[in-house]
């Protein structure tokens, strides 16, 4: 059958398919659905959110839609479309695209590829910028979408000054200002292929056309290894803005808090500060244009670098090592056996045993729940990103948590430092007195969410303040949030998450632009 594509507004092509095993492995599937009834009997919708006329969700789907559409479980990104809301006459072009109609013309599915103007089907519908889930009676913004520009209103800008911010090359967008409105580009996903590049390319000529690009203030975080930043060379003048500190202004300016202090809990995937270091497990406290950390997860080594985060079992026996020393092939850990056993990976433990790897170190919650998530259920890779924080999410029980460790806190150089070593050690005393691993994954998300606390209550006695905003991708998984925040109110603290502003790392250019305005203009009138 002909390939057929549809075109949206911000001039990006989709693939049309109603086979979810005929999109590419490193394409996105879009679920596009045209009835509420048959959205809510194949995904997990919260009628709260179900009730308008367009709107798009990130949702698992029910058994009915693991069997006949995703093939798989896990969180999909899916978009309700009603009659009124897409014209009949372009939802029949695309069913008749399709020659094959099982589902009475109720779905189909979109992947982004490349396409000839000519093979194109071009949608007038404004589909909704933002992907949503329900958690904590609230809906949460949790990624731009890919289908058209957004724009947020920024009566901040009283000097015309113009900025455009390259965000984060995994979950890639721009954002620019222009007068009193940041738009943001539609959502790239990883920058890694020709397709991405050109559609890069195409944005920014599309940007920048209308715009003076001598006056515009280029920003971008400070990743020196990546395609934004080879892309940027060609520039004597950019602003680099730390990615964590892009998360802390998202969520501070989408609650109101401009240019007000507060402390911030950023659990993110990974990002880089200014010493190259790799960030994602911090506590930082200021107003917007004016941060600080002051505390963070004790760094985790990463043995191989990159590498790392697709064979994540080498932070889990590098942390081992590190934490409890001594030579771990006496030690009789499930773990350790089959990674011994595999002649793929013996040899990479015997170097880590031996410490003939060198390290990278990172304070990441994603790196740091990877490991953790390697020593209970053993994979010997993981090319989703996500893979365990989504796995532990699913297996966190909300209603009742039987139990925690304690970790200490240190105060070094005057951040507060929270003890990941002292959390692997006790892991691994529970795993050798034959715990089942199931039932330490609620102790383990209760452990971080007291741990926590009590780190933000050392950072607010300190500072006397009574804020916390919780903000970065570890935060898009409903359980860990519910159980964090519903700690943190419960010592008295008032406590902000996403509200429009995505958590995941799309918004990333959004914070970068808001909180390199408020640094430059912090002394304004």
């Amino acid at each position: 059958m002909e390939k057929k594509y549809l075109r949206f507004q911000g001039g990006k092509t989709f693939l049309i398919s109603k086979d979810v095993s005929k999109i590419k492995k490193d394409r996105t599937p879009y679920f596009l659905i045209f009835d509420q009834d048959f959205l809510l009997s194949h995904f997990q919708v919260d009628t709260k959110m179900s009730q308008q006329g367009c709107r798009s969700f990130y949702v698992k789907p029910s058994k009915l839609g693991m069997r006949h559409i995703t093939l798989k479980d896990g969180k999909f990104h899916v978009t309700l479309c009603s009659e009124e809301a897409f014209d009949k006459c372009e939802k029949n072009c695309i069913m008749e695209s399709l020659r094959d109609d099982h589902s009475e013309g109720k779905y189909v599915i979109l992947s982004e590829e490349h396409a000839d103007h000519r093979d194109s089907i071009d949608s007038d519908i404004s589909m909704p910028p933002v992907f949503q889930s329900f958690v904590l009676d609230e809906i949460l913004p949790i990624s731009y979408s890919p289908f058209a520009f957004h724009t947020i209103q920024f009566p901040e800008n009283k000097t015309s000054r113009s900025i455009l911010s390259f965000g984060d090359e995994n979950s890639f967008t721009m954002s620019y200002l222009e007068g009193n409105e940041i738009h943001v580009s539609p959502l790239l996903e990883r920058l890694e292929t020709f397709y991405e590049m050109e559609e890069m390319d195409r944005l920014i000529n599309m940007i920048v056309g209308h715009l003076n690009i001598k006056e515009l203030t280029l920003i971008r975080d400070y990743n020196n290894f990546s395609l934004v930043a080879d892309y940027l060379k060609r520039f004597t003048s950019v602003h680099k803005v730390n990615h964590v500190f892009a998360h802390m202004a998202n969520v501070m300016y989408d609650n109101g808090f401009a240019q007000k202090k507060g402390i911030g809990v950023i659990y993110d995937s990974s990002s880089f500060g200014p010493e190259g270091n790799i960030l994602g497990g911090e506590l930082i406290y200021g107003n917007i244009g004016n941060f600080e950390i002051v505390g963070r997860w004790k760094d985790v080594p990463l043995p191989g670098g990159d590498v790392a985060n697709i064979e994540p079992w080498r932070i889990s026996i590098a942390l081992i090592k590190e934490a409890i020393g001594g030579d771990l092939s006496n030690m009789s850990l499930p773990l350790i056996g089959k990674i011994r056993a595999s002649e793929n990976t013996a040899y990479i433990f015997d170097a880590i045993n031996k410490g003939n790897v060198t390290y990278t170190l990172s304070s990441s919650m994603h790196h740091i729940i990877s490991a953790i998530g390697e020593l209970l259920f053993y994979q010997e890779k993981t090319f989703d990103r996500d893979f365990f924080e989504s796995f532990i999410n699913e297996l966190v029980p909300l209603d009742s948590v039987l139990d925690f460790y304690t970790l200490p806190i240190a105060e070094e150089d005057g951040l507060f430092i929270i003890n990941t070593y002292t959390l692997i050690q006790k892991l691994v005393s529970d795993l050798f007195a034959l715990e089942n691993p199931e039932g330490l994954v609620g102790k383990l998300v209760d452990t971080i969410a007291r741990a926590t606390a009590d780190a933000v209550e050392r950072i607010a006695e300190r500072y006397h303040e009574k804020n916390v905003f919780l903000g970065g991708e570890f935060f898009t998984n409903p359980a860990c949030l519910t159980i964090i925040h519903d700690e943190l109110k419960s010592r008295g603290f008032q406590v902000y998450i996403p509200k429009t502003i995505p958590a995941d790392n799309s918004s990333v250019s959004v914070g970068q632009l808001i909180y390199d305005f408020f640094q430059q203009n912090i002394n304004m009138p």
